[in-house]
């Protein structure tokens, strides 16, 4: 797709629906037991980031926040890609999207791979959420 970070071209129609389709069949999957562990402890991320100055007070409560309404729910983490930007995302001769560089992989909070894909593809505006 590309070799860039950050796609400089949006994507086509085509290439994004198996961009998502890809990722959300990503978090659909069952890996065995013991084969993924989660990724984050995103309160100390959070806490990590708010001292670094990526997030001010109010950037830092909200996301407490939301962490603890998601936990509250009982939302599961589920798998993900963790690192689904354009240089990891393979398009197939069959137009299916392959994601390899499984470095990152492993359970996050639901809709993780979805919100990098809204960031990494800031130039592609048919993404859902842009």
């Amino acid at each position: 797709m590309s070799t860039a970070r950050y796609a400089d071209r949006p994507l086509a129609p085509r290439v994004v629906r198996a961009v998502l389709d890809a990722v959300s069949a990503f978090a659909r999957w069952a890996p065995p037991p013991g084969v993924l562990g989660a990724v984050f402890d995103y309160p100390n991320r959070i806490a990590r980031y708010h001292a670094l100055g990526f997030l001010d007070d109010g950037d830092r409560v909200a996301l407490l926040d939301l962490f603890a309404q998601v936990s509250r729910r009982g939302a599961p983490c589920l798998p993900n890609h963790g690192d689904p930007i354009s240089s990891n995302l393979l398009l197939t001769r069959s137009g299916e999207v392959a994601l390899p560089d499984l470095e990152f992989t492993g359970f996050f909070l639901p809709g993780f791979d979805l919100a990098v894909l809204r960031t990494a593809l800031v130039t592609t505006p048919e993404l859902p959420g842009a």
